[in-house]
């Protein structure tokens, strides 16, 4: 954030006799108040000493001293009050960081609406809009469509598994492709069957080719 501050403040009559170490106390002061969010001005009386110390002032009480018979502000058991603080010193309200942003979430999505009003349609179009291109988090990436992928499949509008290995080769649990045995189209490993031959048609009493 930032402060406004009058290009004046510095040439006051209500500096005159004002220690230089309270002038840097209470820009300190408003910096603080405006860092907390503390528009009306009002800070802890055990904050505004803490401020004063990390600012390098010698004697903060003093220094809060000085200031309130200045009438720059306000002095009670508990706390500091800075004299028109949120008038003179703090941001406006709608150039403030929440207000900003939630105005410039605003702004970005009348300016999509626009775009996809004008048939320029992208992933930013409303949700409404039936020619929205998908977004990411549009697409599943559910543990079985990541399992499909893993395995080399995927569905068919019939609900039906497609392959996508090619011929002559499976897969297991693991995605590790295996050898198709060309005669009995199973897997080599499950029925012994080596590039030599078949081993179902072996087992059965058949040739090793057919």
């Amino acid at each position: 954030m930032w402060l406004r501050i009058d290009d004046a403040w510095t040439s006051s009559d209500r500096w005159d006799g004002v220690p230089h170490d309270a002038r840097w106390m209470l820009l300190a002061l408003i910096a603080e108040a405006s860092r907390s969010e503390r528009w009306d001005g009002r800070v802890p009386l055990r904050v505004a000493l803490g401020v004063g110390t990390i600012a390098g002032v010698e004697d903060p009480t003093a220094a809060l001293g000085a200031l309130a018979v200045a009438g720059w502000v306000t002095l009670d058991s508990e706390a500091v009050l800075i004299h028109d603080c949120e008038a003179q010193y703090m941001q406006p309200v709608h150039l403030r960081d929440n207000n900003r942003k939630a105005q410039q979430r605003k702004d970005t999505a009348a300016f999509r609406a626009r775009k996809c009003a004008a048939g320029e349609h992208s992933k930013d179009c409303p949700s409404t809009c039936p020619k929205r291109k998908p977004r990411l988090e549009d697409v599943s990436t559910t543990t079985e469509a990541r399992k499909d992928v893993r395995k080399g499949l995927r569905q068919d509008r019939t609900g039906q598994d497609k392959t996508l290995l090619g011929e002559g080769s499976t897969s297991d649990d693991s995605g590790e492709v295996e050898p198709v045995c060309p005669i009995c189209g199973q897997a080599e490993e499950a029925n012994g069957c080596t590039p030599m031959g078949c081993g179902k048609r072996k087992s059965s009493g058949g040739g090793p080719y057919g």
